[in-house]
Formats: structure tokens, sequence, C-alpha cells
């Protein structure tokens, strides 16, 4: 100490100087030093399953671009930091990762296919650390194969349907197959013989032997067939007459809720809610929505801000039908960017996390060229915006939602250089 001491102050602050820059070093060599992931299978993956390893922190959104609406999860899928082949092992190591957020995707094989996502992970890594992820893997959707069959039949539409410009569109069902190529086929009216009677012939040659939704568009009206290996020629389709139906809108205190704008119905089986839903908008002298619709069953469907989404079966009686239909108020937030045109505004990629309950994002809309998400449970939640091209990175705020409200959150666009 004394030596040291008697050193001129010039050689103390270059020892001084020394040490730092060696602890600089250490500390740099540290934080360089790359993560190791493991992943555990708890299910067998298939011989030519892949996983993505993928930069979370990375996501950029193009909003002027047509797809600006892409999810979180297929937009991160681009973002490829590794893909690694499992060739059915049940666990495997991954070495030299560098620090930060990725998102895991166990895929069937090698394509981006979203559907043929087995499983999803999330993970933080930090320097020099090593990490296991459990995955449990949910059965490969298999390739649909097998002779093309004919599938055909005859649709009866009334007369007062005419003008409607009928179609019919086949489409396979979406279940534990997938195939690259759709068997989505359409046939307008016009392309259908007439025997008469107002019935019409229909053919859809080629269909491969499966499940296929029918779908009269623009009447809301599906059916589900299966068709055999040997075909199916004798389906018979009927259109009830119309109906002209009338829909008020109101909220809990009975007043109209003018932000809403359109409504959406069908009629589809039990069970099957896939159905092709027809829009309706509201009439501006009635402030009824006002449409025709086949009799029978119909399910009627509204959303809008700021109300939660609603979903109602009605039996339509004949000739003319009305009814009211109440929505509840929800709960969420919409992003404001001051001082940016409407484009911005009404296309902010805005996301909501909760902070210490179970409460989850439950839908995106625009309104009055603005943007919002709500939420299923009132609480505090993580809110902000992914990262969007041309623009700085913006930083994520708590906010604390109440029940029953849209809470407004400024956001603070910044160009980049």
């Amino acid at each position: 100490m004394r030596y040291i001491q008697q050193l001129p102050r010039l050689a103390v602050l270059i020892v001084v100087f020394a040490i730092a820059i060696a602890g600089g070093v250490l500390w740099r060599s540290w934080r360089s030093k790359p993560a190791t992931l493991e992943l555990k299978f708890l299910t067998k993956p298939p011989a030519e399953s892949v996983v993505r390893l993928c930069f979370a922190n990375q996501l950029e959104i193009d909003i002027e671009s047509p797809k600006y609406w892409s999810t979180f999860e297929s937009r991160s899928m681009e973002r490829l930091f590794a893909m690694i082949d499992c060739g059915g092992r049940e666990s495997i190591i991954i070495n030299d990762i560098p620090e930060g957020e990725y998102i895991l995707y166990a895929m069937a094989d090698a394509s981006t296919n979203e559907e043929r996502i087995l499983a999803t992970g999330h993970v933080q890594l930090h320097s020099g650390m090593r990490v296991s992820v459990p995955m449990k893997l949910r059965e490969a959707p298999k390739v649909l194969s097998g002779d093309p069959v004919k599938l055909a039949g005859t649709l009866q539409l009334p007369r007062a349907w005419a003008k409607s410009n009928v179609r019919l569109k086949i489409a396979r069902v979406r279940g534990d197959y997938l195939n690259i190529q759709d068997d989505e086929k359409e046939i307008a009216l016009r392309e259908m013989p007439s025997r008469g009677d107002n019935i019409y012939l229909w053919n859809a040659d080629g269909v491969i032997p499966y499940k296929y939704k029918l779908q009269i568009e623009p009447l809301g009206i599906c059916e589900v067939v299966d068709v055999p290996p040997a075909g199916l020629t004798n389906v018979e389709l009927r259109v009830p007459e119309p109906v002209d139906v009338s829909i008020r809108i109101v909220d809990k205190a009975g007043v109209d809720a003018a932000d809403v704008d359109l409504i959406w119905w069908s009629r589809c089986p039990e069970g099957e809610s896939s159905a092709q839903a027809e829009s309706a908008s509201r009439n501006p002298k009635s402030g009824l929505f006002t449409f025709r619709a086949p009799e029978g069953s119909l399910t009627l469907q509204s959303t809008g801000y700021p109300y939660k989404f609603t979903r109602t079966t009605v039996s339509l009686t004949p000739n003319a039908f009305r009814t009211t239909i109440t929505l509840e108020r929800a709960c969420g937030v919409r992003a404001l960017a001051p001082g940016q045109p409407e484009m911005i505004n009404s296309r902010l990629p805005l996301f909501a996390k909760s902070v210490g309950h179970s409460g989850r994002q439950s839908g995106i809309w625009t309104a009055n060229g603005k943007c919002g998400v709500n939420v299923t449970l009132p609480g505090k939640y993580l809110v902000g915006v992914f990262k969007i091209k041309g623009y700085k990175p913006i930083e994520s705020q708590i906010v604390e939602i109440p029940a029953e409200t849209i809470v407004d959150v400024n956001f603070e666009l910044v160009r980049e250089k």
C-alpha cells in the first residue's frame, strides 16, 4: 500500500486505467458468450419434422403494405435464426445462440405453412446460459390422397332469388389432412343447366373423397357432405323462400349503437361455424340493419368499437322478421398516434399482454380512423406496438383497463434517419 502511495499520480492513473480495460474485456467476453438451448419433445416428432428458431425481437411490420395485419407469429417465422432437422429424435441441442428473445416452431416438415405447426414456444436467452424447453407436439396433419371422383347434384332455388348473383362454392373441410393445393371450386348459377321448376344441375368433377362444404352465396347457406370413394352424385340443395329481415342494434341503455355499421349473418349446420357470412349495413334513414335471408334458422354476429363480439341464433318467420340485439361494452385500448395521418392511425400493429392475471387480447378492430384491441378481463396490461418499418422502436406502456372501458393510449412515432 505504501509502495502504491509513493507512485507518481500518473502511474496510479495508468494502473487504474489498465484494470478498467481488463475488466471491460472480461465483461465483454462473458457477455458475448453464446447461449445453449435444449428442446425436449414430450411426444416423438415425425421423421421429417424440423424446428425453426426465430428472432422475436426483430419483428418489423410494413403498415403501408396490403398485408399489414399479419400476425406476430406468422411474421416472426420469417425472422429465421436457425432451422434444425429433428429426425425423429426426442431431444435436440442448439449451441452458439446469441442473446435475445426467440419464438420456437416445431413443424411437421420444412414448409412455412402455419397448418404444419405442431407446437410453439417462447424463450428469452441470456449470454452463457443453458435453457431446456419442453414441447408437446400435436399429431401431424396428413396429406389427403385418393383418385378424383365426381360430386354433383341439384339446386332448388325459388324464383325470388333469381337476381341475387347466386353461386355455389365447394371447399374441402379443414381437418386432420392438409394438401398444398386446395380443392375449392365455384359454380355460378348461369353455369348450371336448368331442369325446370326452379331446379338447376351442378357438377364438380375431380374431388378427392373427403368432407366438403357446399356454400350457397350470397345466401349464407352451408351444408357439409361426405364424399365416398365411389363419388356422390345425388346431393339435393334447397334454398328456402326469402324473408325481409330488420335488426336493431342497441346498448344496455336501449340506445342505438351508432358506432356499429355492419353485422354478419349466415345459416350453417350445428358445429360448422366456418360458413361464409354475409354482411348487412345500417339503413341511414331507419337506423335498422335490413337485408333478405332464407327462411329458417339464422346466425347473427355483431361487433364494433366499443362493444363485445355478440353471436346469436334466431328463427326467421315467413315474409318478414324483426328483432333487437343488445350489445355489451367491451374493455380494451385504442391507439392514438398524434400528428400522423389516418392511414397510420388505423394500421398501428397493436398488442396487449396481461400483467399478473389471466386476461388476454381478444380482438383487433378499426373505427373512425383509429385502431384498438379488446381484452377479455379488466386489469393491467402491457400495451405496445410492434416495430414499424421506417420508424424507431416504440416503448410499450403499462395500462390499467377498467371494465366496460376503452382506454386511449398515445404512441409517438419517430421516423428513422
